[in-house]
């Protein structure tokens, strides 16, 4: 094992989102999470939370005409998966909000297992699968 990055700090700084239309995508996560755009240029914006927690990380648009967008099957259970997942305090409330910006957005489902939180899944304006969940009952 390499002992010289034992004292280095490794989190996330960014993730990075594909998206077709950088201004709409822009708008969407200012309207949905509360993602503040810091600055942008022709092909990039990025984004920081409004309110930022210890685990908040800032999301990097990028703007692409790959059809490519984030989200997978489970071989197991061929439930289409998120790549990024948001927590919350506040399921039903933060439910709610989405409902105004995606009214087909389903009901909140019950977990399959007991040890899993509650949450679920949605698309942002450019297609790529999200997921919200939260521990509190």
């Amino acid at each position: 094992m390499d002992s010289s990055i034992n004292s280095a700090t490794i989190c996330i700084g960014s993730i990075e989102i594909p998206v077709f239309n950088l201004r709409r995508a822009i708008e969407w996560y200012k309207k949905a999470l509360r993602y503040d755009c810091v600055w942008s240029d022709e092909w990039h914006a990025m984004l920081h939370p409004q309110a930022v927690v210890e685990s908040s990380a800032k999301i990097l648009l990028v703007k692409t005409d790959d059809s490519f967008r984030l989200k997978f099957k489970s071989t197991f259970t061929n439930t289409e998966h998120s790549v990024i997942d948001f927590e919350t305090d506040d399921l039903e409330r933060f439910h709610q909000h989405l409902l105004t910006l995606i009214p087909s957005l389903g009901a909140i489902p019950e977990p399959v297992n007991d040890w899993a939180p509650r949450g679920f899944g949605f698309e942002d304006s450019e297609g790529n699968r999200l997921a919200v969940f939260s521990y509190s009952r």
